[in-house]
């Protein structure tokens, strides 16, 4: 239940709760004071802690807590190289997560600011845009179509305002505001976030940021947000590593303990054990990945406002778009304005002006009305305003000209004419009979064929004198004419659509226009329609229907914003990744619903808001360079997971295996954990990695079974390898257990950090070209592996000298590993391109 007890109160104690009495708008000064008094315009829903609270949650992590309870009992053991070694790895893995997140969550914000939303005001007496955090109570704010309502406001004056509250009352149709001084009521309120669908309107300020109805939600409802596949996906990832790692886990701790160990020492390792099978620094790979996707689509001019659409984007195979203003630049040119027979009539066009004149809201249609040529209605007074609306797809004006009322309406020929029981030609009004309603149909759909958006204009008497009319005073109409637009194709949309098609993306086109000129629309940008649905053959569908048929219709036309959204989900339910191009108030409840929205330049507010991406410039081509750009984000996600997985995993496999066999560890606690640090070091480069050309030509979504089948192959390969040095080691060479540790250790951090510029790529390792980050700390982070094992302080770690025979093993036997993972790898990748 709302709380409106703040409106029900006059107008003149309204201006007191909010000190002021200037209906004019606030000065620059008296704002000033009231940021002081109410703060900023702001929704924050959960509380904002300082850098250093940030940073030590991240010490929450249970397998920081891990590292730490093994940390603490290598101190009390005295243990003090693994003691600092283990800080040292703690302390890095924090600090290297908590730097990357907020590095990539600061350029998301500064980025956001570029596309933050503004509104309207008058202060010092005049009209100001300004950033709508910066708005205080006693604000006067001006609105049209399009506006997101920034704040909880009450109308003060209204013309003809329509504005969807659905959030707030639970309706889900718009509510027309008619400001009437003397009564309040709750028509009479604007909720913050609420949309104005048409009309215009001027509203005080009265509620800002967590004061406002929708601020009070966002105190006590936490936010939520639709979950992709590939969110779902890691998160399946998470869990199966996580039953691995605890069934190896204890089953090293079972055969430690049968075999009498050291049950300290067992279960440090068996942890440590564990922490190695765990992709720790995936979180932190994924945000510096999608960051620097981010940071790419700005220089693209297109501005990214959740870093999980860089992954969407680069997975998207369905691209649905609006037409009008998406497609085409939306700069519409009146061309015709003609009667029912076809000739030139100025009568029509005088119609279509009063109708574009007298509305509110003004769109790029009415504009190139008024602008084509000007007549004098100065003593037109107009009475009443029926809006468009989706449903009806026309509007009327009524207006009084010499005490005769008349009602004008403008909008789509197919509804306008269903209004109609007369036309007009040659000064004669006669009954539309079936043959002139055939020759009606006729004309328009010529002109659609040939490309013009086309509407028809009626009118008729009114002899009924009344202050309001509803749409039941829309009938009886007389014909007048149609009038005709040239709204060409956007100079980029055909090259633009042509490289996403080119790159295995599906283009459908959805639009509220009629087939026709949908048609004309698609042959000039080379879109090949195979198949055609209407909005009334959707509607006639069940969702079993509509699902099987959807995958092959490429074009839909007469769509209403809820069926917009329709399609898109039945196209989701099937499995794809769905984008969304759009720009206008319809398109909203499809930009927020499909896996990537994308808002071109010039669209609504709620359009902007209602999106993922929002582009700075009408260069469609923008589309492509960001799915080339998300392509390369998931590719280089996709090779840490492969990877880290494969190769963790056939590290446990060895160990635990070998546990029974040797009369020792084959590795350290403190070894295992420095091994690990250095895998993931070497890791940190691959969000800059190059990613092949052939892999960006096709989109790619993230799947499960295959990810388990390469980490068990590939990590079964690494312990297979593995066994075999245990076996020539400890049974032909017979090394003491500290060269025996020393020599897997170098073996195994240098085989993990080679096999990384194999697995890669699907290709062979010479037509790949890695990046230079990655080569660089790839070669640094060996050096330093032979330098921990030979530095005067190496015997604090465990670690002995290795003579050049056994140096030579080493070498021969990851040689050998890296040229069968070579040849196995190419069969695999060939067959479930990963990455």
């Amino acid at each position: 239940m709302i709380d409106i007890s703040w409106l029900e109160i006059s107008m003149d104690e309204l201006k007191q709760c909010i000190n002021t009495n200037n209906y004019n708008g606030l000065s620059t000064n008296e704002a000033k004071e009231l940021v002081q008094r109410f703060g900023s315009n702001i929704i924050k829903s959960s509380k904002k802690y300082t850098l250093i609270i940030q940073f030590l949650s991240r010490f929450k992590n249970p397998l920081i807590l891990l590292l730490l309870v093994v940390g603490v009992i290598s101190l009390y053991l005295k243990d003090t190289p693994s003691f600092i070694v283990i800080s040292l790895i703690t302390l890095v893995s924090v600090t290297l997560d908590f730097y990357q997140e907020y590095k990539a969550f600061n350029t998301i914000e500064s980025l956001k600011k570029l596309v933050a939303l503004k509104c309207t005001v008058i202060r010092d007496n005049e009209k100001q845009e300004i950033y709508a955090d910066q708005l205080v109570p006693g604000d006067i704010i001006l609105l049209a179509a399009g506006d997101i309502i920034p704040a909880d406001c009450r109308v003060i004056e209204s013309k003809n305002l329509s504005v969807n509250k659905s959030t707030f009352t639970g309706e889900a149709y718009d509510l027309d505001l008619n400001y009437n001084n003397n009564t309040i009521n709750f028509a009479d309120m604007l909720f913050m976030s609420s949309v104005a669908i048409s009309g215009t309107a001027k509203a005080i300020v009265c509620r800002i940021g967590l004061d406002t109805e929708f601020g009070k939600i966002a105190r006590t409802v936490a936010s939520r947000t639709h979950t992709t596949a590939f969110e779902i996906g890691i998160k399946d990832l998470g869990l199966f590593l996580m039953r691995i790692s605890t069934l190896c886990t204890l089953l090293v701790l079972l055969v430690n303990f049968i075999l009498h160990k050291t049950l300290l020492e067992s279960f440090i390792f068996a942890i440590a054990l564990a922490v190695g099978l765990t992709p720790e620094l995936l979180p932190m790979i994924s945000t510096v990945t999608m960051a620097v996707g981010v940071r790419n689509m700005a220089k693209e001019q297109m501005i990214v406002k959740k870093l999980i659409a860089m992954q969407n984007i680069g997975s998207m195979n369905i691209l649905c778009t609006d037409k009008t203003g998406t497609l085409t630049e939306g700069a519409v040119k009146l061309k015709e304005y003609v009667t029912f027979d076809g000739v030139s009539n100025e009568e029509v066009m005088k119609f279509a002006y009063l109708n574009s004149y007298f509305q509110q809201g003004h769109n790029s249609l009415d504009k190139s009305i008024i602008s084509h040529k000007t007549f004098d209605v100065s003593h037109y007074q107009k009475i009443d305003e029926l809006p468009f609306d989706f449903e009806r797809r026309k509007l009327s004006v009524i207006v009084e000209n010499n005490k005769e009322r008349m009602l004008v309406t403008k909008g789509s020929p197919e509804t306008v004419i269903t209004s109609c029981n007369y036309y007009k030609v040659s000064d004669e009004v006669r009954v539309i009979d079936q043959k002139a309603k055939q020759q009606l149909q006729n004309s328009y759909r010529d002109y659609f064929r040939r490309g013009y958006r086309t509407l028809a204009i009626a009118y008729k008497i009114i002899d009924n004198l009344k202050n309001e009319y509803t749409i039941a005073d829309e009938n009886e109409l007389i014909f007048a004419g149609l009038i005709t637009f040239v709204d060409s194709p956007k100079s980029t949309a055909k090259p633009a659509l042509g490289l996403l098609r080119e790159n295995g993306i599906q283009i459908k086109v959805i639009t509220g226009d009629s087939e026709l000129v949908a048609r004309d629309v698609c042959d000039k940008l080379d879109l090949k329609i195979d198949l055609s649905l209407s909005g009334a053959e959707i509607q006639a569908l069940d969702d079993a229907t509509l699902s099987a048929k959807i995958e092959y219709v490429n074009l839909f036309y007469m769509i209403s914003p809820t069926q917009k959204s329709r399609i898109i989900l039945s196209l989701k339910e099937r499995g794809n990744v769905v984008g969304y191009l759009g720009d206008g108030i319809n398109d909203a409840p499809s930009l927020h619903i499909a896996d990537v929205g994308i808002a071109v330049a010039g669209a609504v507010d709620i359009a902007k808001e209602s999106a993922d991406i929002i582009m700075l410039d009408d260069n469609l081509n923008g589309i492509y360079k960001a799915v080339i750009i998300g392509r390369k984000t998931f590719a280089n996600i996709m090779k840490y997971i492969m990877m880290v997985t494969s190769s963790n995993f056939g590290n446990m496999i060895s160990m635990a295996l070998a546990a029974p066999f040797l009369p020792f560890l084959p590795m350290l606690p403190l070894q295992l954990l420095i091994n690990n640090l250095l895998y993931d070091i070497s890791e940190i480069p691959l969000p800059f990695d190059n990613v092949e050309e052939d892999y960006l030509k096709k989109p790619h979504q993230l799947k499960i079974k295959p990810i388990y089948k390469f980490m068990l192959i590939f990590g079964s390969l690494s312990s297979i390898f593995d066994l075999i040095t245990f076996y020539v080691l400890f049974y032909v060479f017979k090394v003491e257990p500290e060269l025996f540790r020393t020599i897997w250790f170098l073996q195994s951090i240098v085989s993990q950090i080679l096999v990384i510029f194999i697995l890669r790529t699907k290709n062979d390792l010479l037509s790949s070209k890695p990046s230079l980050a990655l080569i660089l700390v790839a070669i640094l982070v060996i050096i330093l592996a032979f330098i921990l094992t030979c530095a005067p302080f190496a015997k604090y770690l465990g670690f002995v000298t290795i003579n050049n025979y056994l140096l030579s093993f080493i070498v021969g036997v990851v040689s050998t590993y890296l040229f069968i993972v070579q040849i196995i790898k190419i069969k695999f990748l060939r067959k479930h391109p990963l990455f």
